[in-house]
């Protein structure tokens, strides 16, 4: 009913925080990859992460880069139940910029 919806459209929620905090933690870690070594990367084993792309603690969103020169963009893809539920917000990016999209609700 409709408190199963409710139910629903809140754990999508509080599911894609984990998008975003982990979007966030990692152009940081970018930035300071940049410091040291004057240079973002699209690996993310360079992050000090267990994989390429990276998977979310609780396996929620998938996490790549893509560098262009002096610039990145990392992409959260949401998987499996969070895809399927949060159907506004499948992609989260975060530039070097600190320009996030969609700006449309999906961040927080």
């Amino acid at each position: 009913a409709a408190s199963d919806v409710y139910k629903r459209q809140h754990l999508t929620r509080s599911n894609r925080s984990e998008g975003q905090r982990e979007l966030t933690r990692l152009a940081n870690l970018q930035e300071q990859l940049m410091v040291d070594s004057r240079a973002y990367t699209a690996d993310m084993t360079e992050l000090g992460l267990a994989a390429d792309p990276f998977l979310t603690e609780n396996g929620f969103y998938s996490i790549d880069a893509v560098v262009t020169g002096s610039t990145f963009v990392l992409t959260a893809t949401a998987q499996n139940a969070q895809y399927t539920n949060d159907t506004a917000c499948r992609t989260l990016t975060i530039s070097d910029t600190g320009a996030k999209t969609p700006s449309s609700g999906c961040w927080e």
